[in-house]
């Protein structure tokens, strides 16, 4: 939803949570161009929301109070350092805790001629929002938005070109990607930050990017294999063997291996970092929540839809879904119903049933959500996969 506007409520923290949903469940990202600073809340005795929370630029401590900070350069000096949100926040989920925690663009004058952008996270705790460290996007840059997707914050903003003066204006698309380490906040390295479906196990260690359609084998000297294998066995404890975990990884790709078990990918990928893993995650879940069935569960007929999804996913109140066996072929069709009103941006409960017979051969299956597309501008095609396995 483009161009949306959130007012963060102060009082109670249901309230404060159903705003978030909204917020984080918009099409696309906040925009931040038409703005000239925050909508605030009123002053609160705790963070009940981003605009009242404490974060750290530099290791100067920052306590925002509806949205904004202001000191002293010097004893006795003129000059004020101040610190600003820019826009509203961005809500999402940064920590897989099952609450919504949020990200802030912070404006930061430190009494000299520049003004510097920050991004900062603000994390959902018990007692209200817990600000982090603040990472720069840069001088006198020109944000466009922010968003939160599968636990990474995405900052879209304009700079300089390499050379250009500061009293050009930004004129070259960035994004930097962010996410937590512990309690503090990064930046994604320079390498290419993939999501996707990575499974490992005895002479297995691959994994399939959203954006490709063919799996790549991990190279055992990427400097994060120890972080994936540790991250993936932590995770799937409970799971069939080589059940597929969704990941988010970065790395670069090259191509094809020329010896050992690699060699029946097609191309391989070397992971330089663990950013994130999610056991309910898959592609598209900025646009649907799959809530039943889980990824990499086993399944049996009649299999039971659930979830939540965008309306504009919907035709009609409802959408097709699509379970195929291990090799590509339709095992069952259907379509799931939506129980609300779906004529809407927001997300919509839905609910459905698939009944199959178990295919012959293979235990491996995959369940397709597709957007209902009564047109035909293939533009407008989406869809998202699940691994599932079928029951013995």
């Amino acid at each position: 939803m483009t161009g949306a506007v959130l007012k963060v409520a102060a009082g109670r923290r249901l309230q404060r949570i159903l705003i978030g949903l909204i917020v984080v469940l918009a099409i696309g990202s906040c925009s931040l161009e038409t703005r000239s600073g925050p909508t605030v809340a009123p002053v609160k005795n705790w963070p009940a929301d981003p605009l009242d929370s404490t974060y750290w630029i530099d290791g100067r401590e920052i306590r925002l109070r509806d949205g904004r900070f202001e000191m002293p350069a010097a004893p006795g000096s003129a000059a004020k350092i101040t610190a600003s949100v820019f826009d509203t926040p961005a809500f999402g989920y940064l920590e897989g805790d099952g609450e919504i925690d949020a990200a802030v663009i912070l404006v930061y004058q430190g009494g000299g001629s520049g003004t510097f952008y920050y991004i900062a996270a603000a994390l959902n705790r018990a007692d209200g929002y817990e600000g982090t460290n603040a990472v720069l996007l840069g001088d006198r840059v020109m944000p466009h938005a922010v968003r939160i997707e599968n636990r990474v914050i995405i900052a879209d903003f304009s700079d300089r070109a390499p050379g250009e003066p500061m009293a050009a204006r930004p004129t070259m698309d960035v994004t930097k990607h962010l996410y937590l380490d512990g309690d503090r906040l990064l930046a994604v390295p320079a390498d290419s930050e993939e999501s996707g479906w990575v499974t490992f196990g005895h002479e297995v260690r691959s994994f399939l990017p959203c954006n490709r359609e063919t799996e790549h084998w991990v190279l055992g000297r990427s400097p994060a294999i120890s972080a994936i294998e540790s991250t993936y066995r932590g995770t799937m404890t409970d799971a069939r063997p080589y059940a597929p975990l969704f990941m988010v990884l970065t790395g670069s790709f090259d191509g094809p291996k020329t010896e050992g078990f690699g060699t029946d990918y097609a191309d391989v990928f070397f992971a330089t970092r663990v950013i994130a893993a999610d056991p309910a995650g898959h592609c598209r879940r900025e646009f649907i929540h799959v809530e039943s069935p889980s990824p990499s569960m086993i399944i049996e007929s009649p299999l039971s839809l659930r979830g939540r999804a965008r309306g504009i996913w919907f035709f009609e109140g409802d959408f097709p879904v699509v379970l195929e066996d291990q090799d590509g072929s339709a095992v069952a069709t259907g379509f799931v119903t939506a129980k609300d009103e779906w004529m809407t941006e927001d997300f919509v409960p839905f609910s459905g049933t698939l009944t199959f017979t178990r295919p012959r051969q293979g235990d491996r299956g995959t369940l397709i959500f597709k957007k209902d597309n009564p047109t035909d501008r293939p533009e407008l095609d989406d869809s998202t996969a699940i691994p599932v396995f079928f029951e013995d």
